[in-house]
């Protein structure tokens, strides 16, 4: 049976579009783009990205880390107005899974188990994952019948929906996080669906690696 599908159109159509082709995003960005240019997959494309980035942080003699240039401090400080302008609108489409039959009608002592079904659900149910992508997709965006785990697309709707049923029972539908709470939160992601993507991920976070093992068993952790 389809439950995330089915999901309204006002929630998913807004779920797809807070982070998708805008101006420069996030890894997730990157990796969706390869997969349309070359219409395939990522694992491989996400190789290639990944040879093509070399990080260079120089050092002044002292040893010290120089300070930020012009041009990159512009671009990090314009990264924190697009992260604190989708806070709100994540929060409101997290919220609006409480419409899910099974999340509506669950008492408070059967929400951690309907939740955990869903996150199962989320994981093996493919033509689910894709019906809610096809019911709300761009036209512009792949077609439902081509993407699988091995998209950044297919990924990114996995992982925001696991974060979304995370949210709602953590924080309900009353209690709203801080803003500097949700920008970490936001932040990790761009790094989870591309550790997804390639199976791989260097982390200590609990909850960062609870989400990866769920998607991705086997992964390979450094910690």
């Amino acid at each position: 049976m389809s439950i995330f599908e089915n999901a309204t159109t006002r929630v998913s159509r807004i779920f797809l579009s807070c982070t998708v082709l805008r101006k420069g995003c996030s890894n997730f960005l990157v990796l969706a783009r390869c997969s349309v240019w070359k219409a395939r997959h990522v694992s491989r494309q996400s190789q290639h990205c990944g040879r093509t980035i070399e990080f260079i942080i120089p050092k002044e003699p002292s040893g010290e880390y120089f300070k930020l240039d012009g041009a990159s401090l512009m671009q990090t400080e314009e990264r924190s107005e697009q992260l604190a302008e989708k806070v709100p609108m994540m929060i409101h489409v997290w919220q609006s899974l409480r419409e899910l039959p099974a999340i509506k009608n669950a008492s408070p002592k059967e929400l951690p188990e309907v939740i955990k079904a869903h996150k199962i659900k989320i994981r093996d149910d493919r033509d689910d994952m894709r019906g809610f992508y096809a019911n709300h997709r761009y036209p512009y965006f792949p077609p439902p019948d081509l993407i699988d785990e091995q998209w950044a697309y297919f990924r990114w709707i996995q992982v925001y929906l696991l974060v979304g049923l995370d949210f709602i029972n953590r924080y309900g539908v009353n209690s709203v996080p801080s803003e500097e709470n949700m920008i970490h939160e936001l932040i990790d992601l761009d790094y989870l669906i591309p550790a997804i993507l390639v199976g791989g991920l260097a982390c200590r976070e609990k909850m960062f690696l609870k989400r990866f093992r769920l998607l991705r068993s086997d992964g390979v952790v450094l910690r």
